[in-house]
């Protein structure tokens, strides 16, 4: 399980890089609260900004070539591994 525990409280493409290109094997699980931010996520949430960045650090062809280079597939939460 991976967290973000910068100042900012949010993804960058540094410290994401990192731990793409150095994930254990086997299953992992990066936490991330991508959005947009709209005046109904500013209603119930204050973590907005955050939101906004991850939302297009997450969606970037920057980061899916990363991810292809380094042989990590993409899943789902309600996807169960044996």
């Amino acid at each position: 399980f991976f967290g973000n525990l910068s100042p900012e409280g949010f993804w960058r493409e540094e410290p994401l890089v990192t731990i793409l290109k150095n994930f254990p094997e086997g299953i992992s699980e990066i936490m991330c609260h991508p959005g947009r931010n709209d005046s109904a996520l500013a209603k119930i949430s204050s973590f907005t900004t955050g939101r906004e960045v991850e939302y297009g650090l997450f969606r970037s062809r920057f980061l899916r070539k990363l991810l292809e280079a380094n042989s990590i597939i993409l899943s789902h939460f309600g996807v169960c591994y044996t």
